[in-house]
């Protein structure tokens, strides 16, 4: 069941200390852009990134850092692709703390334009930062590495998806 407790923070957080307990969710109704109902599902984390001080984007594919509770990262060398976090949806500099979707319409992935068709299963991208990469077969791997299905091809590096994430 979702938390009904009103959040203290907003969607589009990016705070320099820490407003919610990490992991936290927040479900919320919206529509697509065909006006189509669905939840989107969301969690609070910090965002760390090995490449210095680099801000994460709307659309940045982000995974879990192995041993590090509730922490995220774009960088395939520091994270696990395998354990996917979900996708940015505002700008989250590093060290900051903010939400990132798992489930649901996102307007924004950003991929490899690697995603010819609708319909195409969007895994963790296994060798560059902070994209998603199509794959047309569902091996041991890519259902690992999976973040959702795109709702269309993609265009100047993005697309829209469903985000499938638990």
């Amino acid at each position: 069941m979702p938390d009904r407790r009103v959040p203290a923070t907003a969607l589009s957080a990016n705070d320099a200390s820490q407003g919610e307990p990490l992991l936290s969710r927040r479900t919320l109704q919206g529509a697509t852009p065909g006006g189509t109902e669905c939840e989107r599902e969301y969690i609070y984390v910090m965002y760390e990134t090995s490449s210095g001080n680099v801000a994460a984007e709307a659309g940045v594919v982000c995974t879990f850092k192995p041993g590090r509770y509730g922490v995220v990262t774009g960088d395939v060398s520091s994270g696990n692709r395998l354990q996917p976090a979900g996708v940015v949806c505002h700008t989250l500099s590093d060290g900051h703390y903010g939400w990132v979707q798992r489930s649901g319409y996102c307007p924004q992935v950003n991929t490899d334009d690697g995603v010819d068709t609708a319909g195409v299963m969007l895994i963790v991208h296994e060798t560059s930062d902070g994209i998603a990469d199509g794959s047309e077969t569902a091996d041991a791997t890519g259902v690992a590495a999976r973040i959702g299905w795109a709702v269309q091809a993609d265009e100047n590096s993005s697309c829209p998806a469903v985000l499938t994430l638990p």
